[in-house]
């Protein structure tokens, strides 16, 4: 086994740009600005670090009445809150100012930054070189109240160490799992639905908690699929992955949406309480769907799915949920350390990757065999 190294989450490698990043000065408290499909949101500056929140928010108005009441020592009126919040969102919508705001994983063409989502606000940040932490980094991120921090990470790991904890029928799938996983990590579109089914018993619903732990960890992680588009669109537009176990059958609708959030597109509404206004969402998320049966039936879906069967445990070789994850949160750092290896082998690789008969998903493949070097033999995604 190689030498497992900790990382601290302070640790930023020789000679990295420390200074706050931001479009503000440092005596400039709030930022307004409005991101590309026109969502109001406004940086908050607290000497430390930069705060991002979408002005129409409730944890915005939180803070607000959190800031008064801390520099005061006297409540916030709510008219106060509510007259800040329209002058920020007019500031917002009429100034100069748009930029992207991200859930988790931000991306250019150059490096991929990760949102630690801890107090200090640190973020992992991959390049072609490698990755590092900082406390610091031009993306900004927003969060729910359900995200959890990724751990302390550990360099020297390797991808495998995740195998054991995969039930997996065909053990080739291996390769299309974690190409899945370095495709989130990547942070754009496309995105293959990764579709779990096996027997009962065959831990599909530990195995999507698991996979989702290493690119969102969340406390509330597997759900229910909606039964709408309007709460499917909004659950999507909350978070940067999601997990929908025990699915049985999937409507036209449902699969058409899929499609969408797997390549990427809109979902437009009406804006609440106006009777013209509309409002964009958009749609691209790594999604996770586990069930028994298969039910994935149209093709367009199918040709965007990776189906991933597992089978049934054995009575005895069958754990409890808290000897599974206390083992798995043993060598999750190291896990996530190896990934993000591999992701930067893909940064480094993507330039000169060009290989023959693409599938439907041409850049997820280009960049699952891009990532290769970084843990695995050359030409194994092609043969899974």
């Amino acid at each position: 086994m190689n030498e497992l190294v900790l990382v601290p989450q302070d640790h930023r490698g020789e000679q990295r740009d420390e200074e706050p990043h931001g479009d503000y000065r440092r005596d400039q408290i709030y930022f307004p600005f409005r991101d590309p499909n026109g969502t109001a949101y406004v940086d908050f500056y607290d000497g430390i670090s930069r705060l991002t929140f979408p002005v129409r928010s409730r944890e915005f108005a939180q803070f607000l009445r959190f800031r008064t009441y801390s520099t005061s020592h006297h409540p916030a009126k709510e008219s106060g809150v509510q007259t800040n919040v329209r002058m920020l969102e007019a500031a917002a919508n009429f100034g100069p100012n748009c930029l992207p705001v991200f859930w988790r994983v931000a991306h250019t063409d150059s490096e991929i930054v990760i949102d630690v989502s801890d107090d200090a606000r640190s973020v992992v940040i991959i390049d072609g070189q490698g990755w590092y932490c900082a406390t610091q980094s031009e993306a900004r991120f927003i969060r729910h109240d359900g995200m959890l921090p990724i751990p302390a990470l550990v360099r020297g790991g390797r991808v495998n160490f995740l195998r054991p904890f995969l039930n997996l029928a065909c053990e080739t799938d291996f390769d299309i799992v974690v190409a899945w996983l370095l495709s989130a990590q990547r942070g754009r579109a496309p995105f293959p639905v990764l579709v779990l089914t096996g027997p009962q018993g065959s831990a599909k619903s530990t195995a999507a908690r698991i996979l989702l732990s290493l690119i969102d960890p969340k406390a509330n992680g597997l759900m229910s699929l909606p039964s709408s588009r309007g709460d499917l669109a909004v659950t999507l537009a909350n978070g940067f992955a999601f997990a929908f176990d025990n699915i049985t059958q999937l409507h036209d609708w449902q699969s058409d949406f899929l499609c969408q959030v797997s390549t990427g597109g809109t979902f437009t509404t009406r804006k609440f309480q106006t009777n013209t206004s509309q409002v964009s969402i958009a749609l691209a998320a790594p999604v996770i769907l586990t069930g028994i049966e298969e039910f994935v039936t149209r093709s367009d879906l199918a040709d965007r799915t990776l189906m991933i069967p597992l089978k049934a445990i054995g009575t005895k070789t069958r754990m409890t949920e808290a000897e599974i994850w206390s083992a798995f949160e043993q060598v999750r750092p190291a896990i996530l350390g190896a990934l993000y290896d591999a992701v930067s082998w893909g940064l480094q690789a993507w330039d000169q990757t060009h290989p023959k008969n693409l599938p439907r998903l041409a850049d997820f493949s280009r960049w699952a065999q891009a990532c290769e070097p970084g843990w695995t033999q050359a030409g194994n995604f092609a043969s899974a």
